[in-house]
């Protein structure tokens, strides 16, 4: 229906249902309430004064949506993981741990050094670990063991796991690694690849 189809009726509806109920000096008052009253909801004009249009809450709602939602996706995918603030596969678990403490250091326990390895077999049948700590150990030409750590949550980071598996054994790879922690020793394990070191299958 247009907007003079329904002002038509709106008027037609007062003058036969509602003005009959009313005084003759009422009416004329009566009938300018009336259309605000049953103005179509789009018409701002019809609000009492100093109350907002009624689109100002949805266009706030869709802006704090754009805030909250649209715009971390946008600069984790443009900005801070082109750039190497974001790794590959931190998804948004990254992004908030860069807006609110910003991004993690490497781990320097135990010395960590850059060394390359060439890796002729998987140990431990391949891929083992929980999900929060996934771990590939890979027998080193030279002698002992060469461990690669990652996760798969909260945030996914397997990038060096997968690189390596992608090429399989033999292969050679650069990267940095630290000493391994005691417990792990007993198995053999002499260098330990962390999930946020550097790693480059060559």
């Amino acid at each position: 229906m247009s907007d003079f189809d329904y002002d038509k009726m709106r008027s037609r509806y007062f003058y036969d249902v509602v003005a009959p109920k009313l005084s003759e000096s009422d009416k004329f008052g009566g009938y300018h309430y009336f259309m605000q009253g049953t103005d179509r909801p789009w018409r701002w004009d019809r609000l009492p004064i100093g109350e907002p249009p009624r689109a100002v809450l949805p266009v706030f709602w869709v802006s704090v949506a754009y805030l909250v939602v649209v715009l971390p996706i946008w600069a984790w995918k443009k900005v801070l993981k082109p750039i190497g603030l974001i790794a590959r596969d931190d998804g948004l678990a990254g992004v908030t741990q860069v807006i609110l403490h910003g991004r993690k250091s490497k781990p320097k326990e135990r010395g960590m050094a850059r060394g390359t390895f060439k890796l002729v077999r998987f140990d431990e049948d391949g891929l083992k670990g929980q999900s929060e700590k996934r771990r590939l150990v890979c027998v080193i030409e030279s002698g002992g063991k060469l461990a690669i750590w990652g996760q798969e949550v909260p945030s996914r980071n397997m990038r060096n796991i997968e690189s390596v598996l992608k090429r399989g054994t033999p292969c050679t790879v650069e990267c940095e690694y630290q000493e391994p922690a005691e417990w792990a020793k007993s198995y053999g394990h002499t260098h330990w690849v962390a999930q946020d070191f550097e790693l480059r299958v060559i």
